[in-house]
């Protein structure tokens, strides 16, 4: 959290005095978020969602890349952030935020190893990471044997209509 906050006061620190200026007064290229704005939009999909009973939604972050705009996303009932990569989650974690989905396998080691570093001590982020980890973990041989070899035989023909060949596991066809 405090590389987070370090960057947030560099930043207001070096732009701060542009926060409130009318855009023709600024020099570009600048990004603009009207804030204001961004919040009734972030409250009309939380009331739209409310009157929908039990829906819940899980914004994407790489929607704005924003922890602030995220942590207004979740306060207003957003049920968790989703992320493409353990990068992303990384920021969330560091905000504080332990609600976090991340939608794409993670497998390799130093990936999973972050998470692990992020998720210690914090169980219901622990839960919401084992979700993208395949099988619940790295790839343990009797894990892939298994599934190699439930995918060559016709029990799994129901998945792509034909049976996966495998030739001396060399080559697969």
């Amino acid at each position: 959290m405090l590389r987070l906050d370090e960057a947030r006061d560099h930043v207001l620190r070096q732009y701060g005095q542009d926060i409130g200026r009318r855009r023709e007064e600024l020099l570009t290229p600048a990004l603009v978020l009207d804030i204001d704005a961004a919040q009734r939009n972030i409250d009309h999909m939380a009331t739209a969602l409310t009157e929908l009973g039990q829906a819940a939604i899980r914004p994407h972050y790489k929607t704005h890349k924003s922890p602030e705009l995220a942590r207004r996303q979740v306060e207003a009932g957003a049920g968790g952030l989703s992320t493409a990569t353990v990068w992303e989650a990384a920021v969330l974690a560091s905000a504080g935020l332990d609600d976090i989905f991340v939608v794409n396998t993670v497998s390799h080691p130093a990936k999973i190893r972050l998470l692990a570093e992020l998720a210690a001590g914090n169980e219901r982020l622990v839960e919401a990471l084992k979700k993208a980890i395949p099988m619940g973990r790295l790839g343990r041989p009797e894990d892939v044997a298994g599934t190699v070899a439930f995918l060559a035989s016709d029990d799994a023909s129901f998945m792509t209509g034909q049976t996966l060949s495998v030739s001396g596991g060399l080559t697969m066809a």
